[in-house]
């Protein structure tokens, strides 16, 4: 019996003490979900920042076809095709302008 009348004398500390542990405790679920949602949005540019796949295909078919074109300017007098060179940079032109277009 003495518990019982010591938990009827100090109910409201307890009270008051079970109040704080659950605060608390809400205050640490509350600071972590923060963290999450924070981490959340700092993937998500990241992710947004990425080129999707068909953007940086074509962005890397044009630097192709200007490599190309380039190195065809070059190497004018060495190379020797069917084509001839002029006719093959202004293929070149076309297509870049194509994929340009198309962006």
């Amino acid at each position: 019996m003495k518990i019982l009348e010591k938990i009827k004398e100090n109910l409201n500390t307890i009270t008051l003490l079970l109040l704080l542990v659950i605060f608390f405790k809400q205050c640490g679920i509350n600071r972590d979900v923060e963290k999450i949602n924070k981490s959340i949005k700092t993937i998500s540019a990241r992710v947004d920042s990425i080129p999707n796949s068909l953007e940086f295909k074509k962005e890397l078919e044009i630097s192709r076809l200007q490599l190309s074109k380039s190195v065809l300017y070059d190497w004018n007098s060495v190379v020797r095709t069917a084509v001839r060179p002029d006719d093959r940079m202004n293929q070149y032109d076309k297509e870049i302008e194509k994929l340009q277009k198309n962006k």
